[in-house]
């Protein structure tokens, strides 16, 4: 005897089951999929806040903005442990990443205009030492400030020496833009060119004596091309170096004076930074009272470095004021806080007087611009 053939109704039922099974086992599988993601998820956050305390439960030595609640990292000491915080996130991340990218993109653009752009082929070596300077000053500057921020939860010792450096990152990014800026802007009056170069530098040799209590005596030297421009004719320099050098010797104490460094004096130390990039001021005056408005702006792209000039100010405004986290005290403890907003304004207003100094090496690199009168 032969079985019975299954009927056609039988067999599609058989087919439909097959069809409905994988179908079933599928949404099983991404609904426990679905699970175990939420889980981690969970599990994830609970391991973030446990690796973050309140403003409450900080040390005296970490409490500096009482208006950031959450968000801070335990005391790690240890240099790995502070590190490894660069993995996850917390009121600190924002400063660490904005100025640790930053200096490797003024790395990457000094490496790519050095050996890419087409307008380096003109580059005098004196060319190569100003823009070098900028470029040193930036990546010290954006170097030593995001690795400040990212050990910062170290210990009070370690903290108080990277702060100092953070502090310190500033007056070589101030001096090292003001370069540039001088010798191109005075680049057909030597003498005043030497003059607020050899001020600035002086500037920032008595700060970093100062700061490291080294009691040496040197003497600045700068290299500029004496083959244009007439040095007897260059008119007398409005404003005494001493002031400039004072104001370099103010910058050193407030950062390193361990008076200074405390929560209170935080407005003073911004104020005093803010004067040292002023007095930038002085020299661009004086340029455009020997050339004028017109010609100082084709010189050293005066509108560009005066853009520059006003995001610092701007940034160390909203620093001293602590705002907008002040309006809303616990609302931008991670993101939107000022010190993240003057971070920002550091490395844009950078980008901005690099730009601005590349128009001004195109300019005396033209058959208008090389000719000095």
């Amino acid at each position: 005897m032969t079985a019975p053939e299954p009927s056609a109704d039988g067999a599609s039922g058989v087919v439909r089951n097959r069809n409905r099974r994988p179908s079933s086992s599928v949404a099983a599988a991404e609904s426990l999929l679905s699970s175990v993601e939420s889980a981690a998820a969970g599990l994830e956050r609970k391991v973030e806040d446990a690796l973050l305390v309140l403003w409450d439960d900080l040390p005296a030595w970490r409490r500096d903005n009482a208006f950031i609640l959450t968000g801070y990292r335990p005391d790690s000491n240890s240099y790995l442990g502070s590190l490894r915080s660069l993995a996850y996130l917390h009121n600190e991340s924002v400063n660490i990443w904005s100025h640790l990218l930053g200096a490797a993109a003024f790395l990457v653009a000094a490496a790519v205009l050095r050996v890419v752009a087409p307008r380096y082929g003109a580059a005098a070596p004196a060319d190569v030492l100003v823009f070098a300077c900028f470029f040193a000053g930036a990546v010290a500057c954006l170097g030593m400030s995001a690795a400040y921020h990212a050990i910062s939860n170290h210990s009070p010792e370690v903290a108080k020496w990277g702060n100092k450096l953070d502090y310190s990152g500033i007056v070589l990014l101030i001096v090292g833009s003001y370069v540039p800026a001088l010798y191109y802007g005075f680049y057909c009056h030597p003498g005043l060119m030497k003059f607020y170069l050899s001020t600035v530098s002086l500037s920032l040799a008595r700060s970093c004596s100062l700061s490291l209590h080294i009691h040496t005596n040197t003497q600045t030297h700068t290299h500029t091309k004496l083959d244009k421009g007439n040095n007897a004719n260059s008119p007398s320099p409005p404003f005494p170096p001493k002031k400039i050098v004072l104001l370099g010797l103010g910058c050193g104490a407030v950062s390193w004076v361990e008076f200074f460094r405390a929560p209170e004096w935080r407005t003073f130390r911004a104020c005093m930074f803010v004067a040292l990039g002023a007095s930038g001021v002085v020299p661009v005056l004086h340029g455009a009272a020997v050339y004028g408005r017109a010609e100082m702006e084709a010189r050293m792209s005066l509108s560009w470095v005066v853009l520059h000039g006003a995001m610092y100010i701007l940034g160390a405004f909203l620093y001293a004021l602590r705002w907008p986290e002040r309006s809303s005290p616990g609302t931008f403890d991670i993101w939107g806080s000022s010190h993240q907003i003057f971070h920002f304004f550091v490395v844009a207003a950078a980008a901005t007087h690099l730009y601005g100094m590349a128009k001004a090496f195109d300019y005396h690199h033209s058959a208008r611009g090389s000719l000095c009168l």
